[in-house]
């Protein structure tokens, strides 16, 4: 096999190695806790998302897909770039914990009910009242 060709092979697969080493690469695992206000009567009103990347290749760039509104990360500084439900953080090797708002319905329902002494009473009528004896 000639030399120079094979010097022209290895230096394409190194240059092509480093292209695909700063992709952004999908290398983590995703937990999310959901954490819902909801009113006196159960009607959810604020939902937030708290999630954590765990980024166990110490990857540089981590993708990931979210439809959360109002993102911040909250425990470092570490950047994110967004198209659509595309995130794309900067992690230089760190885990990233991020928290947004949800818009979605909740897959639960949640019925509040009250009672007052042994009997049910309107959310409404209870502010004030006091439990007898």
């Amino acid at each position: 096999m000639d030399n120079k060709f094979f010097k022209k092979v290895t230096a394409g697969a190194l240059a092509l190695s480093f292209i695909g080493y700063s992709a952004p690469v999908f290398a983590f695992t995703k937990d999310e806790t959901v954490y819902s206000k909801h009113d006196v009567y159960g009607k959810s009103y604020n939902t937030l998302v708290s999630t954590h990347l765990i980024n166990s290749g110490e990857e540089n760039l981590i993708n990931d897909l979210s439809d959360l509104v109002n993102i911040k990360n909250v425990n470092g500084d570490e950047e994110f770039s967004q198209d659509g439900s595309s995130l794309v953080w900067k992690a230089d090797g760190a885990d990233i914990y991020y928290q947004g708002e949800s818009s979605k319905e909740l897959p639960i329902e949640c019925k509040v009910s009250y009672t007052l002494d042994g009997n049910n009473i309107n959310a409404k009528d209870l502010a004030g009242k006091a439990r007898k004896g």
